[in-house]
């Protein structure tokens, strides 16, 4: 059997973002959301998924973009003087590798995030991060004592197809071989294979090409759909993101009849993590 789940990360960066995620959830083949729980429309992001319980909602966790939720982290070398993440993969890394400090500070970040949402009374399937961070072995080991402790089921690694040597999805992929076997040992849960770090899915023909062949087992599809409205714009004025247009490709692609008949013709069962049989995980 072939399952898909489709995910839609950075839920919360802004109200038209949000609205691409539910309506390529609503009308389309999205099953999935990575909530960034200190994201500008976070609130609003809170208000939609307890309006849509369909919608399986798990963490984004972040330390790239964004004001910190704790507020004790502003001023620390994770942040630039104005109080928000650095957004700048080298130097958080740089810190978090060289300062045992750096490294539990943005733990309890993460922390912090989780049980932000937690908090709220929504329930959380799984757990993934910007950039892919939580990959990292400095980070991963109490990532995923994080899951067990709140009773999260999935966590995201990367297991991409045959990609050059030397690219950030066949980098991920290598990280992530000690990070299944950690969760396996853990009793937590991960996809078998992943897409859409390689090929993301903006053109019906680009996910025809994905979909056809999609190997059995679970498959987590990472997408990027949304709306790119006034408000994202007004954003992307002081946080900035290489995704734009290719989020609205995204959505026009995935919000669609066309998407789920795809899905129909490749007989490939669409699920979430909330619904996936996970073998008894609790």
């Amino acid at each position: 059997m072939k399952f898909l789940v489709v995910s839609a990360d950075d839920f919360g960066w802004s109200r038209d973002v949000n609205e691409g995620i539910l309506e390529s959830h609503l009308s389309g083949v999205v099953t999935a959301a990575g909530l960034l729980a200190n994201a500008p429309d976070f609130t609003d992001a809170v208000a939609r998924a307890f309006d849509t319980p369909s919608l399986d909602i798990g963490i984004h966790l972040n330390i790239y973009r964004f004001r910190p939720v704790l507020r004790s982290l502003r001023g620390s070398r994770l942040t630039s003087s104005g109080g928000s993440f650095r957004e700048d993969v080298r130097q958080i890394l740089r810190y978090v590798l060289s300062s045992p400090t750096g490294r539990r500070l943005a733990l309890e970040e993460f922390r912090a995030q989780i049980e932000r949402v937690l908090e709220l009374g929504l329930p959380i399937s799984h757990l993934d991060s910007d950039k892919h961070l939580h990959l990292w072995p400095t980070f991963f080991p109490s990532v995923a004592e994080l899951a067990v402790e709140y009773r999260i089921r999935f966590v995201r690694t990367i297991r991409e197809e045959a990609v050059l040597p030397l690219s950030l999805p066949a980098f991920l992929s290598l990280l992530s071989l000690p990070a299944r076997a950690r969760l396996r040992r853990l009793g937590r849960a991960t996809p078998d294979h992943t897409r859409g770090i390689t090929t993301p899915p903006r053109t019906l023909a680009t996910l025809k090409n994905i979909l056809s062949k999609l190997p059995a087992g679970l498959t987590e599809l990472i997408s990027h759909p949304g709306r790119i409205d006034s408000r994202f714009h007004q954003i992307q004025k002081t946080v900035r993101n290489r995704l734009v247009e290719e989020r609205k490709q995204e959505l026009d692609t995935l919000a669609t009849t066309q998407a789920r008949n795809l899905l129909h013709d490749f007989r490939i069962a669409l699920t979430s993590f909330r619904d996936y049989n996970t073998c008894g995980i609790p």
